[in-house]
């Protein structure tokens, strides 16, 4: 942090915001092609960690996204 190098950071306070719900999942499920099924099931796996989270997230927080979207804009 102290080397002078630009830094930008999006703390969970940002990337807790960026959520997905279920009803997103079944959403992209409905997309019905292979990729579409693919994220699906990885959003399957990683929902529950999130919806028992000690802060009560109602979806999975999207933090390489996040990330992903800022390098974009």
């Amino acid at each position: 942090l102290k080397s002078g190098v630009p830094l930008t950071m999006a703390g969970l306070n940002v990337t807790h915001q960026a959520l997905v719900l279920p009803q997103d999942i079944e959403r992209i499920r409905q997309i019905d092609n292979p990729v579409a099924q693919a994220v699906a099931e990885m959003l399957d796996f990683y929902l529950p960690l999130y919806l028992s989270h000690p802060r009560g997230l109602p979806g999975a927080a999207m933090h390489d996204p996040c990330t992903i979207a800022w390098l974009l804009a």
